[in-house]
This record gives C-alpha cells, sequence and structure tokens, in this order.
C-alpha cells in the first residue's frame, strides 16, 4: 500500500502538449544530470519543444543563458539562477552556445516519505496549485547567499558517484533546497492563510483513512461521520478542499498504485484492480483510462520495466 498521496501526478493528460515519462526511461524517482550545449549530440538541440511532467525539476544554470517558457511565463535565467517547475507544468527551454545548467527531476515522495505524514503532505500543494501565482525563478543575487548552489553541487557530484549512501545524501540535499522554495513561497504571499489548507487540516482523519486502507470499501457517509458532518455537506467540503469530489479522490489514489503495480509487477490485470480497492475490473479499466487515456494492458506494454 502507498504510503502517500499521489497527488502531484498529473491525472489527465494535456491535450497537444507531449507528456515526458521519467519514470518509463530513466527508472527511478529522481535524475540529474549536466546540460552542456557546447557539446554535439542528439540531447542538447538548440530548442527543446513543450512538454510536461510528473517529477519537480529543478535548474541550476551555471553558465550562458537559459530561456524558458513556463505556463505561457518567459523566464531567463544566467549563471547562478536556480529555475522551479512544478509537476504538470508545461515548459519549454532555449539555448545558445555556452549554456550549461543542472538538471535535477524528482518525484516528490523521494524526498518527503517518512518525513511527512500523508496529511502533512498539504503543506507541498504549492507545487502543484495551479491558482496560485508563485514565481519559478530564484536569482543568483539571493541564493549565492545560501547553501542551495552547494546542495546542487553535491546533489550532482552524489549522482555520479552512486555510491551505498548516495540516495541519502541526495534526499536530505532535495528536502533543504524544497524546503528553502517552499519557505520563499510562503514569505511572498505575507503567510496569508490558503481556505484550502485550512478545509485541508480538518480533512486530515479522512485523507489518512483514504491513504491507508484505499483497497476496502470506502463509503462518503463512514468519512463525514469521521469529521461529524452530514454526507452532503462533506462531499461539497471535501471537493472545495481537495479540488476533486470524493469517489473521484479515492479513484484517484487507487489508480496510481494501479499503475505502480502495472509497470513494477507482472500480476494480472483483474488481480490488481481488486488489489487496490475496485471490485469491478470493467469499472476499473474505465476509471484508469480516464486518468491515462489508454487501457492498464497498454499501458504496462509502454512503461513495465520487464518490457513483457
Amino acid at each position: 500500500m502507498i504510503s502517500e498521496p499521489y497527488v502531484y501526478t498529473p491525472s489527465r493528460r494535456i491535450e497537444g502538449v507531449p507528456y515526458e515519462n521519467v519514470r518509463q526511461d530513466k527508472h527511478n524517482d529522481y535524475f540529474c544530470f549536466l546540460s552542456d550545449f557546447d557539446l554535439t549530440d542528439r540531447y542538447h538541440r538548440p530548442v527543446i519543444e513543450a512538454h510536461y511532467q510528473a517529477y519537480l525539476e529543478l535548474i541550476y544554470v551555471v553558465s550562458g543563458e537559459l530561456k524558458s517558457i513556463i505556463n505561457d511565463e518567459t523566464i531567463y535565467g544566467v549563471s547562478g539562477d536556480l529555475i522551479v517547475i512544478a509537476p504538470g507544468e508545461v515548459h519549454s527551454f532555449e539555448r545558445k552556445r555556452g549554456c550549461k545548467y543542472v538538471c535535477i527531476q524528482v518525484d516528490l515522495p523521494f524526498i518527503f516519505s517518512g518525513i511527512l505524514s500523508p496529511v502533512e503532505f498539504k503543506y507541498l500543494l504549492p507545487f502543484n496549485d495551479k491558482d496560485l501565482s508563485l514565481t519559478h525563478i530564484f536569482k543568483a543575487s539571493e541564493i549565492d547567499m545560501t547553501d542551495i548552489p552547494k546542495h546542487i553541487k553535491t546533489i550532482y557530484h552524489e549522482n555520479q558517484s552512486n555510491d551505498r549512501l548516495s540516495r541519502l545524501s541526495i534526499r536530505t540535499c532535495l528536502s533543504a533546497v524544497c524546503l528553502y522554495i517552499l519557505k520563499r513561497w510562503e514569505s511572498m504571499n505575507n503567510g496569508e492563510a490558503d481556505p484550502k489548507n485550512t478545509k485541508l487540516i480538518k480533512l486530515a482523519p479522512v485523507l489518512e483513512v483514504i491513504n491507508r486502507e484505499y483497497n476496502r470499501n470506502i463509503r462518503a457517509g463512514e468519512m463525514a461521520s469521521i469529521v461529524h458532518m452530514s454526507t452532503s455537506y462533506f462531499s461539497r467540503y471535501f471537493a472545495a478542499g481537495v479540488g476533486m469530489g470524493f469517489t473521484e479522490y479515492l479513484n484517484f489514489v487507487r489508480i496510481h498504485e494501479a499503475e505502480r503495480l502495472l509497470v513494477s509487477t507482472e500480476a494480472p490485470i483483474a488481480e490488481i484492480a481488486f488489489s487496490v480497492g475496485f471490485s469491478n475490473t470493467s469499472y476499473f479499466i474505465t476509471q484508469f483510462k480516464r486518468q491515462f487515456q489508454t487501457s492498464p494492458k497498454k499501458y504496462r506494454q509502454r512503461y513495465s520495466n520487464s518490457k513483457k
């Protein structure tokens, strides 16, 4: 069973924009590389077309200038700047000679699982809240006075060394970088309380049950009683706080656990459907198609590590 909600994976594909499946390409929950435009190979095209992924992406500009377009906002990063791209944000890059940057792509649960409880993941909502207007760039003049450059350098070198403690070191540095970003975003918003977060705090017991026991028959009425609400009021309150209806969220959590099982095991599809809480395989397939625009069978054929 998953230990945290997969609230950062896009639940629906964005029409006309390619989805970059980092998990399929890299087979890891984080990836780090140095992009040097002066090297001539297929990975260093002048323009990287618009795309999006489920991972958080951090771009640390080492030299030159990097033009980024994130959700129609144009950003120019120069040496020492940090560009932050949230999961699900459409972005593209344009590079010229002399442009060099470190790119880090990471699944948020890798950083915070075991540190934050499922409910505490509410603090990460700014990474995926399209209603918030948050800066995508942290200038060198600001972060040079912090440990951010040192953390980026450590992540890059630890990823290269790949010894038995590298993963722990990388996770520790990423936690520090993300905490800095979240604190800066909070201060930019003057610490104003987000009504959505207030609702999530009240819904905390419900979210804990869903993310711990999603594979059983959980009903809205049962959850409403936990937070002392009528079923109808609970349904409206839940939708306002979480951004989707109760059943939709429950299916969302189930489907993303099913996605993990599809690519990491050879269990039959019907067995996976049952194990994550669906009593009807046809309904499971319908819900899976709704989120991934393809059937579980085709998804497994395309993304399974075993490629069987």
